[in-house]
């Protein structure tokens, strides 16, 4: 059973505006601002990889051929299988695209409304979360505000095929929440406990990162145990036997459909030191600055760096794990939170196959929102007016800008030829003019095509 939440700091002076206003009715502002954000994605159709995962799909006709989408990994379908890794085994998104599929009858905009919805969801669980972490009100609304119109997050809520991301995070989400809820003197809390463990193996079968967030569990016993140590070890054991359980039904099966457990495309153990830091660098950056979001960027080639160029960002990475060992030692938010984030990004800057991608932000920002929030809310200035002041416009600025550049740079993924038009922009490679030519060919114009191409 998980242990009892301990209060955390007595909750800061709250914001005056803030306060005027219900929980409740701040929610509803969200969902209303995130509908605002997001609904004209509505209007846009298939794009990229939705083509291969759902118009060409031929498992994507009846529910019949759902134990096909659950016996192979996610690719298999398509006519390019032999020359893509057969790492992506997400049985419980591809039944989700069956689901919106069959129930929509093939129509982007349902898709596309799905995925506004779930991230709304996911929105409202960032808030649950962190209000039980921090006991904080003020912090838990901010952070769901600056995760619900966070710019970074529109490939994973506007591109349908990037939407195993948001599947993901609410069950990732739920689970952690139902463990909380376990930790709370609940009625039925082995009934919560449960319902964490199945919630988490449904994130597991939906996306492989998720395999992160028992160690995110362990991080909070440890952090709000106050058991002796060797009782720790003890408790901290029985607590995560269902997890490994889990985690080892779903090697097994794994391994099972696909022959493997993975397709490796790690570069060499001098690389991926030298390239862990830089690649965490460019994703910290991704989060401060948000703007001109592509689908493609240029790739890191650790063998041209310099070392004054690799220092700093080593400098920077035991800088920030130093950071994030000191809060942890004071707060089950920043254990649980601190380490789901972190955890969840790393194997995108061990592995480089995929590249930089905006989506892989997705989970790992909850951290990064609820740091900002935790920040906007504690402000220190002479005159406590002013400082209330200052937290307000500092908040209204924020979320004006993220919900304009959101509204903005969405349009991008409108289409293959306007998402592939931005994509030259950013990495005018060989590959990114090809498919914005292929695009053009999709279209008929024949025109633009060779002109591209030329």
């Amino acid at each position: 059973m998980a242990p009892s939440i301990q209060p955390a700091a007595k909750e800061t002076r709250p914001l005056e505006w803030f306060a005027r206003v219900s929980e409740d009715a701040w929610s509803r502002i969200l969902i209303a601002l995130t509908l605002a954000a997001y609904l004209p994605s509505i209007n846009y159709g298939f794009v990229y990889d939705d083509a291969a995962l759902i118009l060409l799909n031929p498992w994507m006709a009846s529910w019949r051929f759902a134990g096909k989408l659950v016996s192979h990994h996610m690719w298999a379908s398509s006519a390019a299988s032999e020359y893509l890794p057969a790492n992506f085994y997400r049985p419980v998104f591809m039944l989700w695209l069956l689901l919106c599929n069959r129930l929509s009858g093939g129509i982007p905009a349902a898709f596309h409304l799905a995925n506004i919805l779930l991230h709304i969801f996911v929105v409202l669980l960032v808030i649950s979360i962190t209000r039980r972490l921090t006991q904080d009100r003020n912090v838990a609304l901010i952070a769901g505000l600056l995760f619900a119109l966070h710019p970074v997050h529109i490939e994973a809520v506007v591109w349908i095929s990037g939407g195993t991301e948001v599947v993901c995070a609410v069950l990732i989400l739920g689970s952690l929440l139902a463990y909380l809820r376990a930790g709370e003197s609940a009625a039925h809390p082995r009934l919560w406990l449960a319902s964490s463990v199945l919630l988490f193996g449904l994130a597991l079968f939906t996306k492989e990162t998720a395999i992160v967030a028992p160690v995110a569990v362990l991080a909070h016993f440890w952090t709000v145990s106050r058991h002796r140590l060797s009782q720790k070890f003890a408790r901290s054991a029985l607590l995560l036997i269902p997890y490994l359980l889990v985690i080892a039904i779903y090697i097994a099966v794994r391994v099972r459909v696909l022959g493997h457990f993975a397709e490796s495309h790690f570069e060499s153990p001098a690389s991926v030191v030298l390239g862990f830091p830089l690649r965490l660098g460019w994703y910290v950056h991704q989060l401060l600055w948000p703007f001109h979001l592509s689908v493609k960027y240029k790739p890191l080639d650790v063998a041209t760096l310099s070392l004054w160029m690799t220092v700093p960002a080593l400098l920077f990475l035991i800088a920030s794990i130093t950071a994030i060992v000191c809060k942890v030692r004071h707060s089950p938010a920043w254990a649980l939170l601190g380490t789901l984030s972190f955890l969840s990004l790393c194997p995108v800057l061990l592995e480089t196959f995929t590249g930089f991608q905006d989506r892989y932000l997705y989970l790992p920002s909850i951290g990064f929102c609820v740091l900002l929030a935790w920040l906007l809310t504690r402000l220190r200035m002479h005159d406590l007016q002013a400082a209330r002041w200052m937290s307000a416009a500092l908040i209204l600025v924020i979320a004006s800008i993220s919900l304009a550049t959101v509204i903005w740079e969405e349009r991008t993924w409108e289409t293959d030829i306007s998402l592939f038009q931005r994509a030259v922009a950013v990495d005018p490679s060989p590959a990114t003019f090809a498919q914005l030519a292929s695009s053009y060919a999709d279209e008929g114009n024949s025109t633009r095509q060779f002109a591209v191409l030329q």
